[in-house]
C-alpha cells in the first residue's frame, strides 16, 4: 500500500511539475507565437516585470485578436476608441455596474441579456418609449438617489423597499 502510494504521489510531482513548467514555458516572451509578439511588441521591455496573470491575459486577448476576422476587429477598435472617449468617471461607473452584473445569478443575468436583446431589436421609436416609460417611472432619478433622499427625509417606505430590491 505505501509503495503505491509513493508511486501514485511521484506521478502526481512530476506532472504538476510539467504542467507547471509548461505554463511558466509559455509565458516567455521568447516562446510566444510571433504573431502574439508582434501584437503585443509594445510590451517587450516590460514583459519580464509583468505577473503570470497579467502575461496570460494579454497573451489570451492577443490570441483572440488573432483570431477574429476583419469585421469583428473593426467592430472592436470603434468600441475601445468609444471607451476611450468617455470621461474617466463614466469608465469607473460602467467597471463598478459591470461588477455588480457579474455579482448577480446566472438565471438573472440570462434575462437582462435577453432583455437587452429585445430593446436592441426595437426601432429607435419604441427605444425612445420604453425610456420615456423609465424616466416617469423612476422620476427621472435612479432608485439609489431617491432612496438616498428617502432616507434623509425620515421616508422609511422608500429606504425598506430599496433594501428589499438590492
Amino acid at each position: 500500500m505505501i509503495r503505491f502510494l509513493l508511486e501514485r504521489s511521484k506521478h502526481l510531482a512530476i506532472l504538476a511539475l510539467l504542467l507547471w513548467g509548461n505554463t511558466a514555458w509559455s509565458l516567455e516572451w521568447e516562446s510566444l507565437r510571433e504573431s502574439d509578439r508582434h501584437l503585443l511588441k509594445g510590451m517587450e521591455q516590460r514583459w519580464p516585470q509583468l505577473s503570470e496573470s497579467q502575461r496570460d491575459k494579454l497573451v489570451s486577448g492577443a490570441r483572440r485578436w488573432n483570431s477574429m476576422d476583419p469585421e469583428q476587429r473593426r467592430s472592436a477598435r470603434q468600441q475601445f476608441e468609444k471607451w476611450q472617449s468617455l470621461p474617466q468617471e463614466r469608465r469607473q461607473q460602467l467597471r463598478e455596474s459591470y461588477r455588480q452584473y457579474r455579482k448577480l445569478p446566472q438565471e438573472k443575468r440570462q434575462r437582462i441579456r435577453e432583455a437587452r436583446k429585445k430593446f436592441r431589436e426595437m426601432s429607435p421609436e419604441q427605444r425612445e418609449r420604453v425610456r420615456e416609460r423609465w424616466r416617469e417611472s423612476k422620476g427621472g432619478r435612479p432608485r439609489k438617489d431617491r432612496a438616498r433622499e428617502a432616507k434623509a427625509r425620515g421616508d422609511r417606505h422608500l429606504e425598506g423597499k430599496r433594501r428589499r430590491k438590492g
